[in-house]
């Protein structure tokens, strides 16, 4: 459950209560680190994605996650999943976007993809 706070002209302020439960039970929530053991190695050799974010991503297979707080892992990653059911998405395109350093030195390039088409 969620409460959306929305400027009125009339009323000054609204507000509406949203049931979010099943939109986050198909994608994750807006990630911020990456998953575990993509695109997230750290200076001292040691993954530091989320082992939980991993699973999810591997229940849903999403097609493309993006992600950024591990800045030593930007890049791009293309992951092939196993599937047991013939599954629409059989891989996922990681990004890690950062574009700072470990310092927040600008250093690293925007990442530009195409979204596929909608069928």
């Amino acid at each position: 459950m969620g409460v959306h706070i929305l400027q009125d002209f009339m009323t000054g302020l609204s507000m509406e209560i949203v049931d979010h439960s099943l939109m986050w039970s198909k994608i994750p929530p807006t990630t911020h680190t990456p998953p575990s053991g993509i695109l997230d190695l750290v200076a001292c050799g040691e993954n530091a994605g989320c082992v939980d974010l991993l699973q999810r991503i591997q229940e849903i297979k999403p097609l493309i996650h993006v992600f950024g707080h591990i800045h030593e892992g930007y890049g791009v990653l293309k992951k092939k999943w196993e599937t047991e059911n013939n599954d629409d998405i059989k891989s996922t395109n990681f990004i890690n976007a950062s574009s700072v350093t470990r310092r927040y030195k600008p250093q690293n390039n925007p990442i530009v993809f195409d979204l596929p088409p909608l069928n």
